[in-house]
């Protein structure tokens, strides 16, 4: 009896002042099924709690040693000095870094040239503005001048960190061209960029390039005046001295050399403004396809006077039928076939 009711007797807040009576109670008050779930609900709740890389906002791109991305936009307002004999040419432009970590333009380095004039527009912790005045150089291909394309690049490296550990990103949404953007001689056609990654075989190490390039062609205008049109006047002439015979004939071999001369000056004062070069130009084409042109003028000019002076009449008016009726179309055949072959 007195057991019976020992073990039913409530326990009053008096019996709670020790933790082996509040043990006590929670072991005779609650079921096991209640704390199973009461330590579940423990479990889900420390799982749901932020990682230490969110809670301290480092990017995963930082945290796990991935390299980390530098976003860059270029913006030309300017660009002149093309020299297409030595490639040098000056651009100003705009340039805008973006990244996460700490990074600017001392961090890196023209790869083609060196800065004149670096102004800081604006400076954040992420985001950096310059404005830069630069003298660049890039090698130059005149297989088609005077009808040429060039690239104008613009190139960034990291000084130190390898590719593993930095990448420059090009930002084309925000890149652009100023509106009013002209280059002497030249017309802009348009940029591009990209990311390109290059080798030092010295040491093996690997870097991130940013390349901007700005793509120009030469004016119409420009290769028709300095090079078409005195050689087409050259061979013109040459052609009208087809015309003349008899007492005319010392005329027409003294206008024939003196057409081949000045097409030979022509030509060395359009090669001055070139690079030294292994491979031949259109312009080289097509005036060794005047030379011969005007060779083939000089000598039936030259061979008209010999059978003349012989007196073979014969031989005479073949020749003068030959040279007004076949020289054209030889002469366009000429130029045909040397334009033609690259």
């Amino acid at each position: 009896m007195d057991t019976n009711q020992d073990a039913g007797e409530k326990l009053t807040p008096r019996s709670w002042g020790s933790e082996a009576s509040l043990a006590a109670a929670f072991r005779g008050r609650m079921p096991r099924s209640c704390i199973l779930i009461l330590q579940l609900v423990l479990i889900l709740l420390c799982s749901c709690q932020p990682c230490p890389s969110q809670q301290s906002g480092i990017s995963p791109a930082i945290q796990d040693n991935r390299p980390f991305p530098v976003y860059l936009s270029i913006g030309v307002i300017n660009a002149g000095h093309l020299d297409v004999a030595t490639g040098s040419f000056t651009v100003d432009f705009y340039l805008e870094l973006q990244s996460q970590r700490a990074y600017s333009l001392e961090s890196m380095e023209l790869m083609n040239g060196y800065p004149t004039v670096v102004e800081t527009l604006d400076e954040t912790a992420t985001t950096k503005d310059y404005r830069i005045r630069a003298d660049l150089s890039t090698p130059i291909d005149v297989r088609d001048f005077p009808f040429d394309r060039q690239v104008l690049p613009i190139i960034f490296e990291d000084r130190q960190n390898t590719s593993d550990k930095m990448i420059f990103v090009f930002d084309r949404k925000n890149s652009s061209l100023e509106s009013d953007l002209t280059l002497a001689g030249w017309i802009v056609e348009g940029f591009d960029g990209e990311t390109r990654e290059h080798t030092y075989t010295l040491n093996n190490s690997t870097f991130s390039r940013l390349v901007f390039d700005l793509y120009v062609r030469r004016a119409a205008t420009t290769s028709v005046v300095i090079l078409f049109l005195p050689a087409a006047l050259l061979v013109f002439v040459s052609l009208l001295t087809m015309l003349l015979k008899g007492q005319w004939l010392s005329n027409r071999i003294s206008l024939n050399g003196t057409m081949l001369l000045a097409a030979i000056l022509l030509h060395l004062r359009i090669a001055a403004g070139l690079p030294t070069i292994s491979y031949l130009t259109l312009a080289d084409r097509f005036m060794i396809a005047t030379y011969i042109v005007l060779v083939m003028a000089l000598v039936g000019s030259i061979l008209l006077a010999f059978y003349t002076e012989k007196g073979d009449q014969k031989r005479v008016d073949f020749i003068y039928r030959y040279a007004i009726l076949a020289m054209p179309i030889l002469s366009l055949f000429v130029y045909v076939v040397l334009l033609s072959n690259r």
